[in-house]
């Protein structure tokens, strides 16, 4: 199982890869809202994360947040 943690809450899929708009859905988030990963190779330490855009679960733990439309 390749785990991850939205919004510090954590869970896991069997799946190596997955979609921001998948992220979102397992969220249980609006996909009206901004998805964000950590990411430390970036100025500010994270980066958006796009609804078709697939991100890699397996070989470390993701980290992401989201962030509603109305506080951007």
């Amino acid at each position: 199982m390749n785990k991850f943690f939205i919004d510090a809450v954590a869970y896991e899929t069997k799946e190596t890869a997955l979609i921001g708009g998948d992220i979102k859905k397992i969220a249980n988030c609006s996909l009206g809202y901004f998805l964000y990963v950590d990411d430390e190779t970036t100025e500010i330490g994270q980066r958006p994360v796009g609804d078709g855009e697939g991100i890699r679960l397996d070989g470390n733990t993701q980290h992401f947040f989201v962030v509603p439309p109305c506080t951007m």
